[in-house]
């Protein structure tokens, strides 16, 4: 049988408790302190025979850098104007996209040496300012600040780069369209894309929902290595929904790799109360939420939560609940009727299985109701799923207790 260990974090807790007694030193300066090695600081000698470094310049102008020639070379030089060894002890770029090279060995009165810089400009299009940090033995300029800047013009992209959604020899600039509307408005978007195939493509639209139409000029020949536009409209009044909606259509075409070209939609489409008059507003349903969001705390994997929220309709008109949907599948949200009226309420039952979704956790659901200044609320449902292999503590702070988690040592 295996034996299970059980480690406690209450003897941990009550021993950093009285270290933090015995030493005003926070833990996060403690830290810095252990993360920041200390740097020696080097004091002019006596007699005046220090090294002196002396840059020709301290910052390195690139000019412009065109992307696709790959990483840039700057050199900065400099000498020792001093009566000593000049020895350089570290060069360290601000970034990772900037490396370095310099003279290592010691630097004799009279001499000099250089420090390489090698800027990437690879997906970094635009002026640039970087700075390196150089640390010597001159005990005047024992730590130096020098400079790169300059322009890295974008590399000319391919066809395949502006086109990168593939769908077998058919490319799409996005094959995802996103309309933001009314429930009375039709919106207009255009598909952008590219016959990357070496024969002509053959395009057909069937099967479209009645709330989706292609408009003229309807692309249904597309030669090797052309663009095209196809534009498409989406229609809310037929869609007949409200709140985030998700859809897709189809193209067909004859290409052999992959004859079905997939189309996403997502539609946000809002009630619209344009129209209502000022009496209509002033006597319409409002809203109110006794609470919008409810914190769980911590609980076993495995734990089914649930919660009521309760809604009321503090308006003069009957408030209709249009639509309740939830983050996720994890997550089912339920009213106990569809319609309140003035001055009543109802309760949204949530309920959240926390089977196999251990860590913090934060889930949403969606209300949309006729109010026309709030049509739309979210109330949250959050906390912490334990994992299996842990065991919540709570101490008693009274008594110089801490609370923590209790883990199972294998």
């Amino acid at each position: 049988m295996r034996k299970i260990a059980l480690t406690f974090l209450s003897m941990s807790i009550i021993g950093l408790s009285i270290a933090q007694k015995t030493n005003s030193t926070s833990p996060k300066q403690v830290e810095a302190n252990q993360a920041q090695p200390k740097e020696t600081v080097i004091l002019p000698s006596p007699n005046g025979l220090d090294p002196i470094i002396k840059f020709e310049t301290t910052t390195f102008d690139y000019g412009v850098i065109k992307e696709e020639k790959g990483p840039a070379n700057g050199v900065f030089k400099f000498k020792n104007v001093g009566k000593a060894d000049l020895q350089i002890l570290s060069v360290r770029p601000s970034c990772g996209c900037t490396t370095s090279e310099y003279t290592k060995e010691a630097i004799k009165p009279g001499g000099s040496g250089v420090i390489k810089a090698t800027y990437d400009p690879a997906r970094r299009p635009g002026e640039f300012n970087k700075s390196i940090s150089v640390v010597t033995n001159d005990p005047k300029n024992q730590n130096m600040m020098i400079f790169i800047k300059g322009n890295v013009i974008e590399k000319p992209k391919s066809k395949d780069e502006l086109y990168p959604v593939q769908q077998g020899g058919l490319r799409f600039l996005t094959n995802h369209l996103s309309f933001n509307l009314t429930n009375v408005e039709t919106k207009i978007d255009t598909l952008k894309v590219y016959n990357s195939s070496k024969k002509k493509m053959d395009l057909k639209y069937d099967k479209l929902p009645n709330y989706i139409t292609i408009l003229n000029p309807i692309v249904t020949k597309l030669d090797t290595g052309a663009v095209a536009k196809i534009i498409v409209k989406y229609d809310a009044v037929k869609r007949q929904e409200i709140g985030f909606v998700y859809d897709k259509f189809t193209i067909f075409t004859n290409d052999s790799t992959q004859i079905e070209k997939i189309v996403y939609l997502s539609a946000n489409i809002s009630e619209d109360f344009s129209k209502l008059t000022p009496e209509q507003l002033a006597n319409a349903p409002v809203l109110a939420v006794d609470s919008d969001t409810y914190d769980f705390g911590k609980v076993n994997i495995g734990a089914v939560v649930e919660y009521d929220y309760v809604l009321k309709n503090t308006g003069k008109s009957i408030l209709v609940i249009r639509k309740v949907k939830a983050s996720c599948g994890c997550t089912a949200a339920q009213p106990e009727k569809m319609e309140i009226e003035p001055g009543q309420s109802t309760k949204i039952k949530a309920s959240f299985n926390s089977a196999g979704r251990p860590g913090q956790q934060h889930k949403t659901i969606t209300v949309i109701t006729n109010d026309p200044k709030k049509s739309s609320i979210t109330l949250t449902l959050k906390g912490e799923v334990l994992k299996e292999d842990s065991i919540e503590i709570k101490g008693d702070p009274k008594k110089g207790e801490g609370s923590g988690t209790m883990y199972k040592i294998k």
